[in-house]
């Protein structure tokens, strides 16, 4: 296998192209559980419906965009992020809420990292 090792990345027009540089899908309730994973290490259950994702090669700092889906065996939901919730180069705390503010444990948890 090869590896490529370039500084930066562009399509054909010259736009900057920005791959994840972390990404997981992951059981969030129950024992939680990694399904599929790219630069993550673990999962931390901090209690119901609040996780921090570890990651294995940390980032340059901690401004940097994350994206969440959560989901449950009826579908996905609108992920409602409880304020609170803190990263820094290499975690990042999801906290699960519904609109009522309480933290609910999701089946499906998906997490994407760009920077």
């Amino acid at each position: 296998m090869s590896t490529l090792k370039v500084d930066n990345l562009q399509d054909t027009g010259g736009k900057g192209l920005f791959p994840a540089r972390a990404w997981v899908n992951f059981q969030g309730s129950g024992t939680v559980s990694i399904r599929a994973d790219e630069n993550v290490s673990s999962i931390t259950d901090n209690g119901g419906g609040n996780y921090t994702v570890n990651q294995s090669s940390g980032q340059s700092d901690a401004n940097y965009a994350a994206t969440v889906l959560l989901g449950n065996s009826s579908g996905y939901t609108v992920p409602t992020l409880r304020s609170g919730g803190t990263h820094t180069s290499s975690t990042t705390n999801i906290c699960s809420a519904g609109f009522d503010q309480n933290l609910y444990d999701r089946d499906i948890v998906e997490f994407t990292l760009v920077r």
